[in-house]
């Protein structure tokens, strides 16, 4: 699993962040806006121009999740990679 080059830009009045993902020889490109709900630390997150789905902190878990059906099905390895970069921006 290896990260490429990754992104910076804005879109209207949000930070968005191009992360290149290889994962077991699939790479994906997802876009990643943070943004704060009720003092929390959440973020808009795309997968290859999917649809958008939302992360947020799980306690229980210590990682970040998807609260939507949708991020249920993006896979393992893609999730763990993408907590990492969540993680960064999240501090």
């Amino acid at each position: 699993m290896k990260n490429m080059e990754n992104t910076h830009a804005e879109k209207g009045n949000q930070k968005v962040t191009r992360l290149n993902i290889l994962v077991d020889g699939i790479a994906y490109l997802v876009d990643v806006s943070p943004f704060e709900f009720n003092n929390e630390k959440r973020f808009h997150v795309i997968v290859n121009d999917g649809p958008t789905d939302i992360f947020a902190w799980d306690n229980e878990m210590k990682m970040y999740n998807g609260l939507d059906d949708q991020s249920a099905i993006l896979p393992d390895g893609l999730v763990i990679e993408l907590n990492k970069k969540l993680l960064d921006m999240g501090k």
